[in-house]
């Protein structure tokens, strides 16, 4: 697996009686490798120590984000058709696109495997302590990502069944935009590439 980024740090040591193998010099980094080159100034011997910080930070991280970021605008604007118009009745799904805003279709179309993918790296997580370790992602967020993630494609599968039922219609929609809004809330919280970290605001 490669490393996410290495840092090289130089170090200039000086040793009265230098052991090829073994000194003390102060370094930050994990790991040592060292090298020794005759200093024709002086009689000491340089030691030029590079320091090679290994972040082994996965990939699981960018790609549990990638995932994300790809799922989370057409499931926003499914949402929107799904629960927000289908509180005044039962629509015809992404009609209205397919005519007017072709690219956004190809939004959507992408965001279900996206979606998908993020589902089923959330419930990998919620069962590998590996590699939600990894993801650096609280067990609740985890849980409330897999569980908005299913529902929705649940709801997007049956949308022609429960949209014709008047009586559940409406209480399957608020709880739609409740979950989706969550979802969008957390996202934003833990997934912001620009922190560096997928915990970042915990």
């Amino acid at each position: 697996m490669q490393p996410e980024h290495v840092v090289f740090s130089i170090s200039l040591c000086r040793d009265k009686n230098p052991h090829p193998n073994e000194f003390n010099c102060l370094q930050t980094s994990r790991r040592r490798y060292t090298t020794s080159l005759p200093d024709y100034w002086t009689n000491d011997v340089v030691y030029i120590t590079l320091g090679t910080m290994f972040e082994r930070a996965s990939s699981a991280i960018p790609f549990y984000r990638i995932s994300a970021y790809l799922a989370l605008p057409g499931t926003l604007w499914a949402a929107f058709e799904m629960y927000v118009l289908t509180l005044g009745g039962a629509q015809m799904l992404f009609f209205s696109i397919v005519h007017t805003m072709p690219p956004l279709v190809l939004v959507v179309l992408v965001s279900l495997p996206a979606l998908a993918a993020w589902l089923i790296q959330s419930l990998a997580a919620l069962v590998v302590p590996k590699y939600r370790a990894k993801l650096k992602l609280p067990y609740p967020v985890l849980l409330l990502f897999a569980f908005v993630a299913s529902l929705h494609l649940i709801l997007l599968i049956s949308y022609e069944r429960w949209s014709l039922l008047s009586g559940l219609r409406i209480a399957i929609c608020l709880l739609g935009i409740a979950s989706v809004l969550a979802l969008l809330i957390q996202a934003v919280r833990y997934l912001r590439w620009s922190t560096g970290q997928a915990n970042a605001g915990a």
